[in-house]
């Protein structure tokens, strides 16, 4: 097992996935990167990217998909960075989660993954969604 990295964030209700993601880009979060967004509509995660114009098919398919029971997820970027992150959105669900790249912001000269520089950027907008609380992980398997 390779090197875990992510934030589990966990609501007071089932998670409404357009909702969750409405208000991520309100608050300064883009889906778009070098010109494509990349995301999945299903349990089988394969991961599809489209061209950023197609933003409005691609959250008409997260919602169908969602609607439908299906797991969904899209890649986010912080406006402010050129960092991101993966947050995927089971079906029916109080828990989202959030996965870190390897290139993402660390303490300092370690390789520990500086949670709060993402918590600053998330919790806001997931507080409008019911947000219960968080758990981060940064696990190296020895």
């Amino acid at each position: 097992m390779g090197r875990m990295i992510d934030i589990d964030f966990h609501f007071g209700g089932v998670v409404d996935a357009i909702e969750l993601i409405q208000s991520l880009l309100k608050s300064g979060v883009s889906l778009v990167s070098d010109g494509s967004i990349r995301f999945h509509l299903n349990d089988d995660f394969d991961w599809e990217t489209r061209p950023e114009g197609d933003i409005q098919e691609v959250m008409a398919a997260l919602q169908v998909h969602s609607e439908a029971g299906d797991a969904v997820g899209v890649d986010v970027y912080f406006d402010d960075s050129s960092l991101g992150g993966s947050l995927l959105i089971p079906a029916e669900s109080t828990v989202v989660y959030f996965i870190l790249p390897n290139h993402r912001a660390v303490i300092g000269p370690t390789e520990f993954t500086d949670f709060s520089w993402y918590l600053e950027r998330l919790i806001q907008p997931f507080r409008a969604n019911a947000l219960s609380g968080f758990e981060c992980h940064d696990f190296y398997p020895r």
